[in-house]
């Protein structure tokens, strides 16, 4: 079994194998540096990242070598221990002056710690030592949107796709791979899929009116807890609810001439921010508000407020843009107000808990927050006065359906809401409240001040 049969394996996805390959490896020597990176490196693809650490300063105390110091500071950044990261990036350069996967790794930390000037710097770096790489320049689309430079930002995003990480990775509707991607030239029937989380297919949503103007005909593959919400939004589109299914067979069925992913868009309909009408785009189930709005009206409060308190993964700094209901009690003590959880995980323990402390209730109708139609949740939100929300789904549906939101934007937040300002470019009913340094406690007493006064 050798080395180079576990990283072609590797190489090739088959992580099982290459790490049994590598298992192997260390049991013939339990010492060898590189045997011990190949383990790191699989176990680093299989997401197992405290591990994955291990083996690699361990093979870095037998044999440093910059590759293995710049494993180290990819798994520290995915575990968010940012300055320890950047140490180690820093190191491997100090190895290997030339290494353009360490600066384009410090380019992409410098981009999700909200620092786009840095990650600027660290991208041109890593061209000029790779020239013709494309990853930097989509980690430097990242900086650009987050600055508002729509145009030279959208002009990189397009690089992130066909990535298995970043935009996710190129549909295709036949079996040779086509059609050609749409280059937005108007007549042409085209399929819009698509892509990373349920919020981002929202926002991006919002230029699907331009492209029906656009294109002879427009063919959606979306989220299938979007389906019915879009089939009433948009009724001139053809909708499939099969974005994540691996076989679908209405592809042979329909006649269509170029794809495009949904956030490929911006690139022919957001070039500056004039271009933004933050206007509501999505209509929410009239029988649904109904119901809805019988069951608010019956709770004793002047006003029906949404919350939802945690957002993202762990891969997608879920801590950073999480709170507690603890956290928000200058919010929710409001008197007069009627809290209802948007939570689309289930909080009836830690809502329990914090109204057998307080004595203040929050209502959490599963059937709505946690359904698997959206447009359970979006008829809840279509009758409510406003919501408050860390940055999670929530914000998307609320301003796509028109309803205000007030944001708690952490200090250090994704492109989307920008480095400063209180408004979203997407959205025009939105107000962000922003973090100061690691403190919430000034956005929280912004919120509270502007609810009472909406």
């Amino acid at each position: 079994m050798s080395l180079e049969k576990a990283k072609a394996l590797l190489d090739a996805g088959e992580l099982d194998e290459a790490l049994a390959i590598g298992e192997d490896l260390l049991k013939q020597n339990p010492e060898d540096p590189l045997a011990l990176f190949l383990n790191g490196q699989c176990l680093m693809r299989a997401n197992r990242t405290g591990m994955a650490f291990n083996l690699f300063a361990r093979s870095a105390e037998l044999e440093p070598r910059a590759e293995t110091y710049n494993a180290m500071g990819f798994c520290l950044n995915q575990e968010h221990q940012i300055k320890a990261a950047e140490g180690m990036f820093k190191k491997a350069l100090s190895l290997k002056p030339d290494y353009a996967l360490a600066m384009n790794n410090l380019c992409s930390m410098k981009v999700f710690v909200s620092e786009p000037e840095e990650a600027m710097i660290w991208g041109r770096k890593a061209i000029a030592a790779k020239p013709g790489w494309t990853d930097p320049l989509y980690n430097m689309s990242l900086a650009h949107l987050m600055q508002g430079n729509w145009k030279e930002g959208w002009r990189g995003y397009e690089l992130g796709l066909g990535r298995d990480t970043a935009r996710g990775l190129k549909r295709n509707y036949n079996n040779d791979g086509g059609p050609d991607d749409w280059d937005g030239a108007p007549g042409k029937s085209v399929v819009i899929y698509g892509e990373q989380g349920i919020g981002d297919e929202i926002m991006f949503a919002s230029m699907l009116p331009d492209a029906i103007k656009d294109c002879k005909r427009v063919i959606l593959d979306c989220d299938s807890r979007l389906e019915s919400l879009f089939r009433r939004s948009f009724p001139s589109l053809t909708i499939y609810g099969t974005r994540f299914k691996k076989e679908i067979s209405w592809p042979l069925q329909e006649k269509f001439d170029a794809k495009c992913a949904i956030g490929s868009l911006g690139q022919f309909y957001r070039n500056k921010d004039e271009d933004f009408p933050g206007k509501p785009y999505l209509v929410a189930d009239p029988e649904r508000r109904i119901q809805w709005r019988a069951l608010l009206d019956s709770l004793p409060g002047k006003k029906k407020v949404g919350i939802a308190w945690t957002g993202g993964t762990p891969f997608n700094f879920e801590k950073r843009r999480s709170l507690k209901l603890e956290d928000l009690l200058p919010i929710l003590k409001t008197p007069d107000i009627d809290f209802v959880s948007l939570q689309y995980k289930d909080p009836t323990i830690e809502i329990a808990e914090f109204q057998a402390k307080h004595g203040i209730k929050i209502h959490h109708w599963a059937r709505a927050s946690e359904s698997k139609n959206y447009d359970d949740v979006a008829a809840l939100v279509a009758e409510l006065d406003c919501i408050v929300s860390v940055c999670t789904s929530a914000v998307h549906l609320s301003g796509a359906l028109g309803i205000k939101a007030h944001v708690l934007t952490p200090s250090r937040p994704m492109w989307r809401y920008q480095l400063k300002g209180k408004d979203m470019p997407f959205y025009s009913c939105h107000q962000l409240h922003r973090q100061m340094g690691t403190d919430w406690n000034t956005a929280i007493e912004s919120v509270q001040k502007a609810i009472v006064h909406d």
